[in-house]
């Protein structure tokens, strides 16, 4: 099983423990990203099922939800958050983040670049979410168990799909939350500690967001770290950083767009 860890440790690090890995490129790399084109489709959410020809690209109009200043390490929870008021479930990131499993393993180790013990984010969130104490992330399981709390049989956990089922969700108007990393491209930024008996490798890189659309160049995506909403990004480099990170991916859909 590939493990991976948290979204915003990429801010923390640079102030503390690795100078050479700063937030600002990443941020001047989500402010340059080109504005939305006005021809893709946008499409709206349905409960009636999309059509059985998956769409050449689609731009949701989704709200952006920032992450900051609450929940420093809050990327997951924030994006789950906006999938789920975009569905017409409204909730908070604040009810997100305390209501989210924990995993509740203690930090052991001499920095972020020396750890020799932690959590598993595969069992629960690893750390402190608001980053007032060391914190890292959390994925997919427990948050799509969170999500079933809110989405009961509507949520639908697509990890290890090919891309083409997001596209599938996106077509029927439904976005969907990814896991990627903070400049949406591989990296080989890595380190490892120990929970119980596993070897837990993970990445400060990691980022999660909300994706909103897609075309045949592009995926567009609401950032809740720099706040950008329907951000282009170019389609290669990114799905590849979503492949590295496990092809990580939740969202709800109706049970009869499942099977087209």
């Amino acid at each position: 099983m590939r493990i991976f860890v948290s979204c915003y440790f990429v801010l923390f690090l640079s102030f503390f423990f690795i100078p050479e890995v700063t937030v600002s490129p990443v941020v001047q790399h989500v402010s340059a990203v080109q504005p939305e084109p006005e021809e893709i489709e946008v499409l709206r959410p349905s409960n009636e099922g999309g059509d059985k020809e998956r769409a050449a690209s689609v731009l949701l109009d989704v709200p952006i939800i920032k992450q900051l200043p609450d929940l420093y390490n809050g990327c997951e929870v924030t994006s789950l958050s906006m999938l789920l008021n975009f569905a017409g479930i409204p909730v908070d990131k604040l009810e997100l983040a305390e209501k989210v499993k924990k995993d509740p393993t203690p930090f052991k180790g001499r920095s972020l670049l020396s750890i020799s013990e932690w959590g598993d984010p595969n069992e629960g969130f690893v750390g402190d979410i608001t980053g007032k104490r060391k914190g890292y992330g959390v994925y997919h399981g427990p948050l799509f168990e969170l999500l079933k709390e809110y989405a009961n049989d509507q949520a639908v956990d697509l990890t290890g799909e090919e891309f083409t089922a997001l596209e599938w969700a996106l077509t029927n108007g439904n976005p969907v939350v990814i896991w990627t990393t903070a400049n949406f491209s591989l990296t080989n930024e890595w380190v490892t500690w120990k929970k119980n008996d596993r070897t837990i490798r993970a990445t400060f890189k990691e980022h999660v967001v909300l994706l909103v659309g897609y075309d045949n160049q592009f995926v567009y995506l609401n950032d809740p770290l720099s706040g950008n909403k329907a951000m282009r990004v170019e389609r290669t480099a990114f799905i590849k950083s979503w492949k590295q990170m496990g092809s990580q991916a939740v969202t709800m859909m109706d049970r009869e767009e499942e099977s087209l």
